[in-house]
């Protein structure tokens, strides 16, 4: 098996132990595509140290438009080391400093990238799949028809934030 195969064969293996198959009785079913970025979003947060977390749990917020849907909303079922998570939508305005997690879906708009600019100093990890990666710690994106990802390690360590070197290791690339 070649690397590339061996690599994405366990980006894939190590998503799926950790996600369990949608309910039998859930009347929406979102997008493969959709289900396996939420995937994505909750191995992120699982292998980030932060510098403190709060008892209430970790905060997973999508600013702006929210293309997830209720594959996200499954995510608040779940914990992370013991904490709980907790999904919010915020708009462009929204206040963010409560949120460890911060997702942009799409192209951001202007609005949503000045807000995302005061995040390189906070420890909160911010994910995007907007073509544009120059603020993100996180960026997914496409090799063909696979999901692939991007890592900014020196913004993450600049805010606090400790990537597991499990994490480094399945990035497409880290800079």
């Amino acid at each position: 098996m070649s690397a590339s195969k061996y690599r994405h064969a366990a980006v894939l293996s190590l998503l799926l132990q950790l996600w369990p198959p949608a309910s039998a009785h859930d009347t929406s079913v979102p997008s493969p595509d959709t289900e396996l970025k939420v995937a994505f979003l909750y191995n992120f947060a699982l292998y980030t140290q932060w510098p403190s977390v709060p008892a209430h749990g970790l905060v997973f917020c999508v600013l702006g438009h929210d293309d997830l849907g209720t594959a996200l909303d499954a995510i608040a079922k779940r914990q992370i080391n013991k904490q709980r998570i907790w999904v919010q939508r915020l708009d462009a305005h929204a206040d963010i400093t409560d949120c460890h997690l911060v997702y942009l879906p799409g192209v951001p708009d202007a609005k949503s990238v000045l807000a995302t600019r005061g995040l390189h100093e906070k420890p909160i990890l911010s994910v995007t799949d907007a073509a544009t990666d120059e603020w993100a710690m996180v960026r997914l994106g496409h090799n063909g028809n696979r999901l692939v990802f991007d890592i900014n390690n020196t913004s993450a360590r600049a805010a606090g934030l400790v990537l597991s070197s499990k994490l480094l290791r399945l990035a497409r690339s880290v800079r």
